[in-house]
């Protein structure tokens, strides 16, 4: 990728063009430690059951598992026996990195230490285009173009939450400043080298949601809260009180609240006969914005 990449900025330099183009690069979430990849039949998401549908097309990707470096979700490899990485919440499986690079733009080797999301891309977009976003629809990104350009990084949007679907769809964590709060603990199977188990097998034997009562699905009656500051790794939960419990789940709810009552783009998809066509959301959960 490296080379590729190189390849685009010198044809870019070459031509004239580097002036006049903002590469912006960074990738999907979470490395590959996850031995199989468990979906869906009509919508390519994992399942929570292990008897009601069949899982299709396992994949064995742990060759192709990037590093998490100190994102480890120790908490979980505590108390579970597994860690952070694809289809969890926990940071190495989310945190991204994102590097853009503009001449004349955007000053060298600066660094930015503020929470963003690929949510921001369209709205930065956008504005660096000098292009108005409707105003009857509220749009989940904020516009990221004063901190890129370096220009009016005080004028940045402040973003008081950022929430994380897990491997089912929900939004089952947040961060919140420097916290992060896990409203579900949830795992996926890991990476064991020459893994070669049987499917079913693992699927009555494997639990996704872990930590909860069964009658709730896993959510938490308290949430976990961690300080990211002092607490990459998510290892040491923080203390919560019942009033602290009841402000983020009431924030939790509020987002919920958003979502649903929002103006959204529907599309027939009852007749694709093509998977690739096949929207990935989680019919039960509020979030889905596309239903078949």
């Amino acid at each position: 990728m490296e080379f590729e990449i190189s390849r685009v900025v010198d044809s870019l330099q070459r031509l004239g063009l580097a002036n006049d183009t903002l590469v912006f690069i960074t990738s999907d979430n979470g490395p590959w430690d996850v031995s199989l990849l468990l979906y869906h039949p009509r919508r390519k998401m994992p399942v929570p059951s292990t008897h009601s549908l069949h899982p299709i097309l396992p994949q064995m990707k742990c060759h192709l598992s990037g590093l998490k470096g100190p994102y480890e979700g120790k908490y979980l490899s505590k108390h579970f026996g597994t860690g952070s990485g694809k289809f969890t919440t926990w940071e190495g499986g989310h945190r991204v990195p994102a590097l853009v690079y503009w001449p004349s733009h955007v000053p060298p080797s600066g660094v930015a230490n503020v929470l963003t999301s690929t949510l921001d891309i369209f709205p930065t977009f956008a504005s660096l285009a000098g292009v108005s976003l409707p105003t009857n629809r509220s749009f989940d990104g904020v516009d990221l173009s004063s901190l890129i350009t370096d220009q009016h990084p005080s004028d940045l949007p402040t973003r008081e939450t950022l929430f994380h679907p897990d491997q089912f769809g929900e939004l089952s964590a947040m961060r919140l400043g420097k916290y992060k709060v896990h409203f579900r603990i949830t795992q996926a199977p890991p990476c064991i080298p020459g893994d070669e188990r049987d499917i079913d097998d693992i699927l009555k034997k494997w639990a996704f949601v872990v930590g909860g009562d069964s009658e709730t699905k896993g959510w938490l009656d308290v949430p976990l809260v961690f300080d990211l500051e002092n607490d990459l790794q998510e290892e040491n939960p923080l203390f919560v009180s019942e009033s602290d419990a009841a402000m983020l789940k009431d924030l939790w709810q509020h987002k919920m609240t958003d979502i649903s009552s929002d103006r959204r783009s529907k599309a027939d998809y009852s007749q694709q006969d093509d998977p690739a066509g096949w929207p990935c959301c989680g019919m039960q959960s509020e979030a889905c914005l596309c239903p078949l």
